[in-house]
């Protein structure tokens, strides 16, 4: 995917999974990922297209409680990568 080039370096991995918070966000800040990625830390459901309103539901209030816009996102991601190279 060459939109996500150089992001995908800084999410971290385990058993071949992305690792998530609990809204669903990566260790990129602003980087959220649903389905079937999702499933080590979430469970089956979230593998299923039945889950992705739920899904939704949890990064909407995540990002409605951190104030977050589309600005807001990347500018933590700049920032975070520009950290991480630190």
């Amino acid at each position: 995917m060459p939109y996500l080039a150089g992001v995908l370096d800084q999410v971290q991995i385990a058993d071949g999974f992305p690792i998530l918070d609990e809204h669903f966000q990566t260790s990129v800040p602003g980087l959220f990922i649903t389905g079937f990625a999702a499933t080590r830390d979430f469970g089956p459901f979230f593998g299923f297209v039945r889950g992705s309103t739920a899904a939704a539901e949890i990064i909407a209030r995540r990002l409605v409680e951190s104030g977050a816009d589309g600005r807001d996102l990347a500018a933590q991601r700049s920032g975070s990568h520009a950290a991480s190279t630190m």
